[in-house]
């Protein structure tokens, strides 16, 4: 009679722990693929205020450097869609929408310099990867079409420049709330308040309209 065949206990081990891994192996790629991309927005340490002129009448815009992570697993990846700033000023609200990347500065401490102005464009981040550019964002004309009253004020989103240092002078903070809409996921939000103080209002009284104060992480948005 021909003798049984033995497979060795230490054979069977090593296939166990092949089928372990390979099998942790594919519940890995599959948590990764409906994990996806995983985008966070980090809030600016300073905002730029700046009083620009807009078809001859001079208005308040705000820059912001905007830092992204994709934490999502290489291959994951993600595109920002649409940058938007809200501020509130004296109370009320105001929103801003992006134009622009830049590269501000001052060369001489004194005249602000944008750098090298950029259309704003929906911008790709790769998994595992991530990307930083300065915001310069512009206010946007409400759409007032549909609605019903008079309520609704198509302009009502551009300040003034003259009306904006006004405005500062009774209030404590500003408070900026900055948006990125994110292609196929939620919009991912970042908040900071700029303390009104008097060097603050005494800089943005001067000639060259500007300031880059800091902007200190909220916890909560507006």
């Amino acid at each position: 009679m021909p003798p049984f065949l033995t497979v060795k206990r230490e054979t069977d081990l090593v296939a166990l722990a092949a089928f372990v891994l390979a099998f942790t192996a594919v519940a890995y790629q599959v948590a990764e693929y409906f994990r996806g991309a995983q985008v966070k927005l980090f809030g600016p340490e300073q905002i730029l205020i700046h009083g620009d002129n807009i078809d001859g009448q001079d208005y308040v815009r705000f820059a912001a450097r905007m830092s992204f992570i994709n934490s999502g697993d290489i291959g994951y990846n993600a595109i920002i869609g649409r940058e938007s700033l809200q501020v509130q000023i004296g109370g009320t609200p105001y929103a801003q929408t992006w134009q622009s990347f830049i590269h501000s500065g001052s060369p001489d401490g004194t005249t602000l310099s944008l750098g090298d102005v950029e259309e704003a464009v929906p911008t790709p981040i790769d998994g595992g990867d991530a990307t930083t550019h300065e915001t310069y964002f512009a206010p946007w004309p409400i759409d007032c079409k549909g609605v019903i009253g008079s309520n609704c004020n198509p302009t009502a989103n551009f300040m003034t420049w003259d009306s904006f240092l006004k405005s500062i002078k009774s209030g404590d903070v500003l408070k900026f709330n900055l948006i990125a809409d994110i292609y196929g996921k939620n919009p991912q939000t970042a908040t900071c308040t700029v303390a009104i103080n008097d060097a603050l209002i005494a800089q943005l009284n001067a000639p060259a309209k500007w300031s880059a104060p800091a902007c200190e992480e909220a916890l909560s948005s507006l």
